[in-house]
């Protein structure tokens, strides 16, 4: 029985697509992870099949690690922003921007004995990344989540109290409030799917 351990983010990515048919998709997933055709199995096994799908259903949260080890190559994971490089940081902003999960985990997830982007085979690292365990990756995801939102949240409220103590007219710190607001939301925006 396929549970989540077996379950690459590659994997993972095939079942959403195959969920976008909506009038196909257990059809499809099922096939999929367990070879089972629901057109060829009698009527009252088809329960029992679908059960199998229950899991989907419910994501754990795994203990975030500082190492991992993906097809025979170490990764450490770097969590904290503050040491990203200039070039991380966009990297990190821009497939972050565009909702592409194995970009934002090629930029967090770095070759044991490397830097960011210091030569390593950027394409092996993707590669890598795709075979991992989507329990892995939706811990990772959900920490970047919680801590991107955090900073955001809170550059907007520091930045809204150093308008206030400011010397200037009310219309231009109603002004700059508005567009630390649209910053704020811009930011976390890419972030909410």
């Amino acid at each position: 029985m396929k549970q989540w351990k077996n379950i690459t983010l590659e994997k993972y990515l095939d079942i959403i697509e195959l969920q976008q048919y909506r009038e196909t998709s257990i059809k499809n997933i099922l096939l999929y992870l367990y070879d089972i055709d629901i057109d060829t199995i009698p009527i009252n096994k088809l329960p029992e099949a679908i059960d199998k799908l229950k899991f989907l259903n419910e994501v754990p949260i795994v203990k975030l690690k500082n190492n991992y080890k993906i097809n025979n190559h170490k990764y450490k994971l770097n969590i904290i922003p503050q040491n990203y490089n200039y070039n991380q940081f966009l990297d990190f902003q821009s497939f972050s921007n565009d909702n592409d999960i194995v970009g934002i985990l090629s930029t967090v997830l770095i070759p044991k004995g490397h830097k960011y982007n210091d030569g390593y085979d950027m394409q092996q690292v993707k590669e890598d990344i795709l075979q991992m365990n989507y329990l892995d990756v939706n811990t990772i995801s959900n920490f970047f989540l919680t801590l991107l939102k955090n900073y955001a949240v809170t550059l907007q409220a520091y930045l809204q109290e150093l308008i206030k103590k400011t010397e200037m007219t009310e219309e231009m710190k109603n002004e700059l409030t508005e567009k630390i607001t649209q910053l704020t939301t811009y930011l976390v925006s890419p972030l909410q799917s």
